[in-house]
């Protein structure tokens, strides 16, 4: 394992989570972070060297995330705005180069969340994310694409839900309960 290295993302960043790195294709991976004018920076990685970051601006409150959707050439950078509802850019592979162009910001639902959002993909072109709601307790399900409203899956949780994608039409979500157990819910197709 290599020595740690500074990523190029221009100077200091306000915030980096635990999903803001993802492949969009072989020998190429995206980071996204939360800058200081709490808008999101991102740079990709080509396999050989790091290109030139990107300012992506946005009004954004919590650490951006980014992922794939399994495609090769298809990202999403997701992001929490200062309206508290979630928002999105939309990022593809230009044609005959290895460089993302990104879409301008984009509202997915008119529902405020709290908290970052966590991604998983079951299946290539499909993007699920989870957050918790506004009330800070349940968790809520939205299919990038496919839904323009948050659903309620209920639960009463502290934190972050986590969640994974580990088939084809599997979906695990997992929540600390209010009484610190581990909860799990999932989905089968």
């Amino acid at each position: 394992m290599t020595s740690w290295a500074v990523v190029p993302l221009g100077g200091t960043v306000r915030g980096f989570g635990k999903n803001g790195a993802a492949s969009s294709m072989m020998s190429r991976l995206q980071v996204v972070a939360l800058s200081q004018a709490n808008g999101a920076v991102q740079n990709a990685w080509d396999s050989v060297s790091w290109e030139t970051r990107q300012d992506l601006n946005g009004g954004l409150h919590a650490t951006p995330t980014i992922a794939s959707l399994g495609d090769g050439e298809r990202i999403e950078v997701l992001g929490i705005g200062l309206d508290d509802k979630l928002w999105h850019r939309s990022g593809r592979i230009a044609a005959g180069t290895n460089k993302v162009e990104f879409d301008g910001w984009q509202p997915i639902a008119q529902e405020a969340i709290a908290g970052g959002i966590v991604p998983a993909s079951w299946a290539v072109g499909r993007l699920d994310l989870f957050a918790r709601g506004a009330e800070k307790s349940d968790v809520k399900h939205l299919w990038l694409g496919g839904q323009t409203s948050w659903e309620t899956l209920g639960g009463v949780i502290k934190g972050q839900p986590t969640a994974v994608a580990w088939g084809a039409d599997r979906l695990d979500v997992f929540g600390v309960g209010s009484d610190n157990r581990v909860y799990h819910r999932w989905w089968g197709g």
